[in-house]
C-alpha cells in the first residue's frame, strides 16, 4: 500500500487534505457544542486551535499503520469546508481501516456525508486494496447509525459504557464492511 495524499473529486464534494484556508470553516463547525455532543472530542474554543490542527494535518499521508489522517470534505459549488473524515489503518493489520467523520450542521441531511463516505469507500477498497472498513458510533447517534446502515455497513457489536464523553460513560456500536461486500453491490 503506497503512501499518498488524498484528493477525490466527487459529484458535489471533494475529499482532500486540509489546506490553510480551511481553518475558519473547521473552527465554525468544530466549535459548536450542540452539533458535536455525540463526538469523541471537545468542541474547539479558539480559532488558533483550528489553525494549529489544520497545520498539523495538511501534509499527512494515508497508509501508516495506527496513524489517523484527517481529510476535509469540501462542497464543490462553494469551495467551503463542510466537514472532515478521519481514516486510520489498524496497527495490527493496515488492510483494516477505521473511519470517523463530522459534518457541519448546515450541511447535514443533504446527502453530502453519504456521497463523501461512498467515494472514500470506493477509493479504499478499489485503489488501496483495503479488506475491511470499521466505524464506531454512540448508540444514541441515530443519524450516523442510519447513514452507516445506508452504506451497507453491518452492526457487529455493542460495547457498554466503553467511552467517556461529556462527563458520562457512553455505549457504542461497531459497524463494519468488507471489500467483497462492497464490490458485489
Amino acid at each position: 500500500m503506497a503512501d499518498d495524499k488524498v484528493h477525490l473529486k466527487l459529484k458535489r464534494v471533494t475529499i482532500r487534505n486540509f489546506q490553510n484556508r480551511d481553518a475558519a470553516d473547521f473552527f465554525e463547525y468544530r466549535s459548536d457544542p450542540i452539533a458535536n455532543i455525540l463526538q469523541g472530542y471537545s468542541p474547539l474554543t479558539a480559532l488558533e486551535q483550528a489553525v494549529d490542527y489544520v497545520d498539523r494535518q495538511k501534509n499527512n499521508i494515508f497508509g501508516q499503520a495506527g496513524h489517523w489522517v484527517q481529510l476535509g470534505i469540501v462542497e464543490n459549488a462553494s469551495n467551503k469546508l463542510i466537514g472532515d473524515i478521519g481514516i486510520r489503518p489498524q496497527d495490527y493489520d493496515p488492510r483494516m481501516v477505521e473511519i470517523g467523520f463530522t459534518v457541519a450542521s448546515d450541511f447535514r441531511k443533504k446527502g453530502y456525508a453519504k456521497e463523501a463516505l461512498s467515494g472514500l469507500f470506493a477509493w479504499l477498497f478499489w485503489e488501496k486494496q483495503i479488506h475491511r472498513i470499521m466505524a464506531i458510533t454512540d448508540t444514541e447517534n441515530q443519524a450516523t447509525i442510519r447513514l452507516l446502515e445506508g452504506l451497507r455497513m453491518r452492526r457487529e457489536g455493542k460495547t457498554i459504557k466503553s467511552f467517556w464523553n461529556q462527563g458520562a460513560w457512553r455505549d457504542e456500536f461497531l459497524f463494519a464492511l468488507l471489500s467483497e461486500e462492497w464490490m458485489t453491490h
